[in-house]
């Protein structure tokens, strides 16, 4: 946080120094309140079945123990 000029916990709090990108307007709005977001993307659902998808294969009942490479997560 020093290096963004940031000095205090108090000052990061409400600094609206960050963008929201790449989730809705509807999820930013209620999660995010005041946080801009010009670039829309997904919203609960979406969220909801990525993190679904990436439980389920870190703790598939039938994966071997060998196993163990990691997915990339983005393009």
């Amino acid at each position: 946080m020093n290096k963004i000029g940031i000095s205090t916990l108090n000052s990061y709090r409400g600094s609206q120094l960050f963008e929201c990108i790449g989730i809705n307007t509807k999820v930013v709005d209620q999660y995010f309140p005041n946080t801009p977001t010009r670039i829309q993307g997904i919203g609960l659902y979406e969220i909801e079945k990525e993190i679904k998808k990436r439980h389920n294969k870190a703790f598939a009942r039938d994966k071997i123990a060998a196993n163990l490479d990691l997915e990339m997560g983005g393009e």
